[in-house]
């Protein structure tokens, strides 16, 4: 196995995903305001975990904090 595809592996890997969803979940409760955590979040439920639903729903709380993207 070459390097680039022992990397795919492990960023696939079910049990690092959870955990990645964990990190994110604890980030997001601990700094609600956080607005680029929550669109980082979303990034990630949408293409590692597949999950347009609650990506989506991060979306919608990043911008019930209004933002100022400047």
């Amino acid at each position: 196995m070459t390097n680039k595809n022992q990397i795919t592996c492990l960023e696939s890997h079910p049990l690092l995903l959870q955990q990645a969803k964990i990190l994110y979940n604890t980030g997001a409760k601990k700094f609600p305001k956080y607005t680029a955590l929550r669109i980082d979040y979303a990034q990630f439920l949408l293409y590692r975990m597949h999950n347009k639903k609650d990506a989506l729903k991060e979306l919608m709380n990043a911008e019930k904090q209004k933002p100022g993207f400047e």
